[in-house]
């Protein structure tokens, strides 16, 4: 199941712990290749970035190239 859809957990990972009783080691997130996100004008989610950071977890992010490379 991916977090995300899980509504105790969503997209707040720290919640992770209180839901699945430990937390979890890695988080994975997709997305679409060359996205820019609003506000940082970044291709890297610096929100994922750094709430997987502050539980000490590692983050994998996976580029999908639905728009070509």
């Amino acid at each position: 199941m991916y977090s995300e859809l899980d509504p105790a957990v969503r997209t707040t990972p720290a919640l992770g712990k209180s839901a699945y009783g430990r937390p979890h080691a890695a988080y994975l997130v997709y997305i679409p290749w060359r996205f820019r996100y609003r506000g940082t004008g970044t291709w890297v989610p610096q929100l994922w970035v750094e709430r997987v950071r502050a539980i000490g977890a590692a983050l994998q992010v996976h580029w999908m190239p639905t728009s070509g490379l």
